[in-house]
């Protein structure tokens, strides 16, 4: 026996007549459920833009989804889409103009169907709106180019008509939608036209005509060219003469060359020499010496620009100076002396010469480093200086004339480099070994400390633990990574604790260094390349990353470690100097990739190498 559960609701529509059998009352899958509990309402039809859009809602959300049939003039009804149970409208684009459609609506719950909706409505075409803001520009004497705003988003295309000031308007030409252009290649100069615009489709033409605009086909200008005077190796002056406007104002004149015939003002090579009919005369500056050229005179109003006779004619000759460069001699490390000998001038002056060099081959007087050895043919002697030591440079004489500027021979050389010594090796107070070099006035060890006492035999305290380093306000020191094989290569890492203690740190003798010993350091070395001497010549890590060692100083890329933990072993190399910078920090060496030293400043609880010096 089944037992129904009745709600105030299902008893109501009971008594008005239904009979559901399952569920729900409204339970539109059940097929002994009346149609009209999901039939759709309030459906509508609307036409828009080459297309017919349903629209219609829907109370029952139970359904599956909806069905659209469609009749076209009273054919057959043939199923249009399915759609979802969410659906409230749907836009049908495979109408045509002037037809009836039919459309049919359902819902659907499974395999019921509820009631039909029904609608119909004819398809009109609207006639597109008028095309608008026509304009018309001269190209040519032959050439008018319309241009207009397209308004529309359903014209089939545009007609376009024209008419002289004695005759009627008729078509000339047809475009598709979308063009908003059309160059009239049938006009004849001298003459005047009127055009305007319309658009068109299946609905008709546009309501109205767009603006009409007229215009005068007029003749280019004319000119002459004036002959050649004042002609050099470089220079030359022509002109125009007997300029006619032709009805339209002359926006631009000039002269135009090249070495080819017939230039025009496309190229760089030409003057402007203002506007108007008058006369003119223009200079042709930046010629080749024994050169021919084609120059004519031009002239431009808005119709476009015309060109006047081509004259030719051929700058004067002449050739650049003939110099050699000295060997250079008197080398040092940081100046070399060398000059040239300048035995033709090649007809002009040599109004200067002097040396020029730099750092790669063919050096050019465009750089800053180079002499001026004052003017004339003949040998002179010229001073390099303000050269880094150890470099290889690149020099030439050269010579300046009106024709420009020719070199000698390019020699290379290299500065000497600075002097450096191996000294005594050195031990600390744990009994590590240390090699040592002199450079220039310093003697410094030539490896990273290792120590883990002050020289007085006092213990410095040893932190593995990455907290308690971060915390710790003691001298201390560590293990790059915790592992004692690191120091063996690299030195130890102290924080800037152990550097700003009474009890030093380095051997009997020595000492950490100041910032300023690094900068004496840096300045005997050359500032630009003193890393790139100073580091080892392996070990870095990156494409040209190494370095020379000619100094025999051996920088290792020691890295670090901060409140963080440990980095960058084989890329930074990292060296405490004596000098604080704050309470919280102090300033440090740094080499990496480049060639020069860095001088940042440091948190003094980082760990990083220390490299001494010998005390004076």
């Amino acid at each position: 026996m089944r037992t129904t559960i009745f709600y105030f609701g299902i008893v109501v529509l009971m008594l008005a007549g239904f009979s559901c059998q399952k569920f729900s009352w409204n339970n539109p899958y059940d097929p002994e459920c009346p149609k009209e509990i999901f039939t759709p309402e309030s459906l509508t039809a609307q036409i828009e833009s080459k297309a017919i859009r349903l629209n219609w809602s829907q109370s029952n959300s139970q359904i599956s989804g909806f069905e659209i049939l469609r009749s076209t003039e009273g054919g057959p009804t043939n199923t249009l889409v399915s759609l979802g149970k969410e659906a409230t409208s749907f836009l049908d684009t495979d109408v045509q103009a002037d037809k009836q459609y039919k459309y049919f609506l359902y819902a659907k719950a499974g395999e019921n169907k509820s009631n039909e909706l029904t609608t119909v409505i004819v398809y009109k075409v609207q006639p597109p709106i008028t095309p608008e803001s026509l304009t018309a520009t001269v190209l040519t004497v032959s050439k008018v180019q319309l241009q207009w705003v397209d308004k529309s988003t359903e014209e089939t295309g545009f007609k376009v008509e024209r008419k002289t000031p004695a005759g009627a308007y008729s078509l000339l030409a047809t475009v598709a939608s979308n063009i908003t252009s059309y160059v009239d290649s049938t006009v004849t100069e001298g003459e005047t036209f009127t055009y305007r615009v319309y658009s068109f489709n299946q609905g008709g033409n546009s309501t109205t005509y767009s603006n009409e605009v007229q215009i005068a086909v007029l003749l280019l200008p004319q000119v002459s060219t004036a002959g050649i005077t004042n002609n050099t190796f470089n220079s030359a002056t022509s002109g125009g003469t007997n300029i006619i406007q032709n009805g339209s104002a002359i926006t631009a004149k000039g002269i135009v060359w090249s070495t080819a015939q017939n230039p025009t003002i496309a190229l760089s090579t030409k003057t402007s020499n203002g506007s108007g009919t008058g006369n003119f005369s223009a200079q042709m500056n930046g010629l080749t010496a024994g050169t021919t050229y084609f120059v004519r005179a031009y002239v431009t109003n808005q119709v476009g620009t015309a060109y006047g006779n081509e004259i030719s004619f051929s700058t004067t000759q002449g050739t650049l100076p003939t110099i050699s460069t000295t060997t250079v001699s008197n080398i040092t490390m940081n100046s070399a002396q060398t000059g040239g000998t300048i035995s033709n001038d090649g007809g002009f002056p040599v109004i200067a010469r002097g040396i020029v060099w730099d750092l790669m081959p063919q050096p050019t007087i465009l750089l800053s480093t180079k002499t001026n050895d004052g003017n004339g043919t003949g040998s002179f002697t010229s001073n390099m200086t303000g050269l880094s030591n150890g470099t290889v440079y690149f020099a030439r004489a050269y010579a300046t004339t009106q024709l420009g500027t020719s070199y000698g021979n390019d020699i290379s050389f290299r500065t000497d480099l600075p002097s450096s010594t191996p000294g005594n090796n050195i031990s600390d107070v744990d009994g590590n070994s240390y090699k040592t070099v002199t450079i220039g006035t310093q003697q410094w060890m030539a490896e990273n400390l290792k120590t883990t006492k002050y020289n007085d035999g006092s213990a410095i305290q040893l932190i593995q633990v990455q907290s308690t380093w971060a915390s710790f306000t003691g001298g201390a020191y560590s293990d790059y990574d915790n592992t004692p094989d690191n120091s063996a290569v690299y030195g130890r890492l102290y924080n800037f604790n152990v550097v700003d203690n009474a009890k030093n740190v380095c051997p009997q003798g020595w000492r950490v260094p100041t910032t300023n010993d690094w900068t004496v350091l840096e300045n005997y070395l050359g500032s630009s390349l003193a890393a790139r001497k100073l580091k080892s010549t392996s070990g870095w890590l990156g494409d040209n990353a190494n370095g020379t060692n000619e100094t025999g100083f051996n920088a290792l890329p020691s890295g670090f470690r901060d409140v963080t933990g440990f980095g960058l072993q084989g890329t930074l190399g990292y060296w405490w100097t004596s000098s604080a910078a704050s309470t919280s920090a102090a300033t440090g060496v740094l080499m990496s990739i480049n060639s020069y030293l860095e001088k940042p400043i440091i948190n003094k609880q980082n760990g990083i190498a220390i490299r001494c010096i010998k005390s004076n």
